[in-house]
């Protein structure tokens, strides 16, 4: 459902398959799934969650 939002909303984005980045999502603290990191100004903004990856897309509009 997030890869739907994000994809309709124009939002570019790279997937990354926890299970297979398993050192990757440990180094960015990543503990459920779907999680949106997104950089900005310096530091990473964590959307855990559908719901809150729709909250972040909506707040771009």
């Amino acid at each position: 459902m997030a890869k739907m939002l994000l994809e309709k909303a124009g939002v570019k984005y790279k997937w990354v398959d926890a299970e297979e980045n398993v050192e990757l999502t440990t180094q960015m603290g990543v503990k459920k799934a779907p999680t949106l990191l997104v950089p900005e100004d310096g530091e990473v903004r964590v959307f855990e969650n559908a719901s809150n990856i729709k909250g972040y897309i909506e707040s771009k509009k």
